[in-house]
């Protein structure tokens, strides 16, 4: 992995791309391993004694069926998708941007099927983030990580970024809606032809990072295959009051479902 030159696209942009980063094969894997994931799980379970579903409920014509959307903290299962967050290279990723004490602060798996609708209107990744220190410094210290399990092309509902957009501070945009009339957070209609605007597009196993404050969204998933990704965010442990940790001394740690802020 060329990290100096993902580190100086990532500083300058907000976002970047660390390509190949793991093989088909193994995005295969985490396809089934999420998929498997998904028996057992609940939208009410509490993280303490398992992962977590959010559903999206879709009508076509006379039948109404539900798709699963996002599913939280697949990772407390210690299987295939444990392995993956805690794998010698996203360690080497995350040790490389935060240094060697991190705590995991997402986990999630994104579905995002065709005919579920889901989309993101404008938003950024700081109004999300919980259980911060007094005093902390997220914007400087928190990495989004996220795996391609699929494809990302110009049909799926890729991710669409405003290049440079995290140095603006905190623009309160979903409540605020500063870039868009509707501030519903689950409102994909974005405009897709700026300058600024990124549309990305990456293959199975590349790995995309992004600023807590980089400015994104997505569009529905129009093609006849998923765009699922793998994502974990993670910060320095100085900003991050609760959470699991996730390298302690530059050490890879069991993730403790008990640091999780929510139950």
């Amino acid at each position: 992995m060329d990290l100096d030159t993902t580190k100086t696209d990532y500083e300058r942009d907000g976002v970047a791309k660390i390509p190949a980063v793991f093989t088909k094969d193994e995005a295969d894997f985490i396809r089934a391993a999420a998929i498997t994931s998904l028996e057992g799980s609940h939208p009410d379970k509490p993280y303490r004694s398992g992962q977590r579903l959010q559903t999206r409920t879709v009508t076509h014509g006379s039948v109404t069926a539900w798709f699963p959307s996002i599913l939280f903290w697949p990772a407390l299962g210690k299987g295939y998708l444990d392995g993956v967050r805690t794998d010698p290279r996203m360690q080497e990723i995350v040790q490389r941007f935060l240094g060697p004490d991190v705590k995991q602060l997402n986990n999630q798996v994104y579905f995002r099927m065709p005919g579920d609708g889901d989309a993101f209107n404008w938003h950024q990744d700081v109004m999300f983030r919980k259980g911060l220190a007094d005093g902390h410094r997220i914007a400087e210290d928190y990495l989004q990580t996220v795996i391609c399990v699929d494809e990302q092309d110009g049909e799926n509902g890729a991710l669409l970024f405003k290049v440079g957009s995290h140095c603006l501070g905190d623009r309160n945009l979903v409540e605020k809606a500063h870039l868009r009339d509707a501030p519903d957070l689950r409102d994909g209609g974005l405009p897709t032809e700026a300058p600024e605007i990124l549309r990305i597009r990456a293959q199975p196993g590349d790995v995309l990072i992004w600023n807590v404050m980089s400015i994104h969204g997505s569009l529905p998933n129009t093609s006849s295959g998923p765009r699922m990704t793998y994502m974990n965010g993670f910060s320095r442990a100085r900003s991050s009051e609760a959470w699991p940790w996730y390298l302690k001394g530059g050490q890879i740690q069991p993730a403790d479902p008990e640091a999780i802020p929510y139950t």
